[in-house]
């Protein structure tokens, strides 16, 4: 099975996780900025900062092996913390484990997967910033609407653990 992007076959068959892997990141940025109006500027700001430092020390890590579909794992766990925690009633520097975690898979997912087309890079981080801050608008009043926005980032996730599989399998 090949994984089709913009109706032609990519020329690397990783292209379509590490579009998945940096826009589930831009998208998770998003929410986090969008969340400091219910929040103090200085706690989203630690909050992005922890996020891109995370993915970040991810990058690094990746090159230790392949484990492109254990961080995209790592990431629905992290982001699954954010989101419990948004659901629970907490905000601010709470969310930091889920947003260190998410950011960690992200970046390992992201770190192996270095060739790419930065059109789809763009165009599927754009598309899905547009579609979380969408669900987040109008699905529910305050921090509630979070929640279906945020599980769409953890839905980005899992998918690019279920095209990293295809493609092992794929291998065999």
């Amino acid at each position: 099975m090949n994984v089709w992007v913009s109706g032609t076959a990519p020329g690397s068959r990783n292209i379509a996780e590490k579009a998945i892997a940096i826009s589930a990141a831009m998208a998770g940025a998003g929410l986090l900025t969008k969340l400091s109006i219910a929040v103090s500027v200085t706690q989203s700001l630690v909050q992005l900062f922890v996020l891109g430092l995370s993915f970040a020390v991810g990058m690094m890590l990746a090159n230790i092996g392949s484990m492109v579909r254990y961080g995209f794992l790592l990431s629905a766990v992290g982001w699954l913390l954010v989101l419990l925690s948004l659901l629970g009633g907490q905000t601010g520097l709470v969310l930091l484990p889920g947003i260190v975690a998410g950011g960690l898979g992200l970046g390992v997912a992201h770190g192996r997967l270095m060739t790419g087309n930065r059109i789809v890079n763009v165009m599927s981080s754009v598309s899905a910033l547009v579609a979380v801050l969408l669900i987040q608008a109008n699905s529910a009043p305050g921090v509630n609407g979070y929640g279906f926005a945020f599980a769409v980032v953890i839905d980005l996730t899992l998918l690019g653990v279920v095209l990293v599989r295809i493609a092992e399998a794929e291998r065999k």
